[in-house]
């Protein structure tokens, strides 16, 4: 129990579930895989999710400094910085702490936005984890479209899921929603992905396997308090893509 406390707070864990997807992500559109790329998408992930979470980066001085030197390293050229540079955007907008206080009051937060922040985090995953591979491999974006909208639906009530915790602060989306209608939307929503999966045929055992995993996580799982067990069992959906 320890040792996953520590992944999950250190946030090495939801790094690793984005590298998994990035490969599963390449193995779709059949070609070889970028290890370079997948290794910059671990690091920007891990360096975001500190970024976000309060006092992350104070507290994991040593995991923030790795990760930023793991994305120098693999640093994949100024003309590959179009993707990760909206997201990096997204994630400044998503939260203000990182202003001075005397700002703070002025910014408006993407997270404070009812379902809007969780489509702005499944957008975020869907460009560094699907699209970037995708453009890295010279991939047409409508080639993919259908495995993109069941992909956006389903990572979009995975985020949902971490909405449903007893917080400090309760989520935008919660406070709107409630939790019996919060579950419900995103029980629908991957309801709606594997319905989407399964008109055009989705062969990929590893997505099949996720999306299962996540609509029995989304019904059984309790709410109350957030613990590093059920964080790490979110994130694990995403693991879940890596291809077998």
């Amino acid at each position: 129990m320890n040792i996953i406390h520590r992944l999950v707070a250190s946030r090495l864990w939801v790094a690793f579930a984005a590298a998994a997807w990035s490969v599963e992500s390449f193995v779709r559109c059949g070609v070889w895989i970028r290890w370079t790329l997948v290794a910059q998408i671990f690091f920007l992930t891990w360096i975001a999710y500190l970024f976000l979470t309060d006092d992350g980066i104070r507290k994991h001085r040593a995991a923030a400094l790795v990760a930023l030197t793991g994305a120098c390293v693999t640093f994949q050229g100024i003309e590959t910085m179009v993707i990760p540079a909206l997201c990096a955007i997204l994630v400044l907008l998503y939260r203000s702490h990182w202003l001075p206080s005397s700002l703070r009051k002025f910014a408006l937060e993407l997270r404070n936005i009812p379902l809007f922040n969780n489509i702005v985090i499944g957008a975020c995953w869907i460009v560094l984890c699907v699209l970037w591979p995708m453009q890295q491999a010279g991939i047409e974006f409508q080639s993919q479209l259908p495995n993109l909208v069941a992909s956006f639906m389903w990572i979009t009530a995975l985020s949902m899921s971490e909405d449903l915790f007893v917080e400090t602060t309760p989520d935008a989306t919660l406070r709107w929603l409630g939790k019996k209608t919060l579950r419900v939307v995103a029980v629908l929503l991957v309801c709606a992905a594997m319905g989407v999966s399964a008109v055009f045929s989705e062969s990929s055992v590893s997505v099949w396997l996720s999306m299962i995993a996540s609509l029995l996580l989304l019904v059984l799982m309790p709410g109350g308090k957030r613990t590093a067990m059920k964080s790490w069992l979110i994130d694990a959906m995403i693991v879940l893509r890596f291809p077998v």
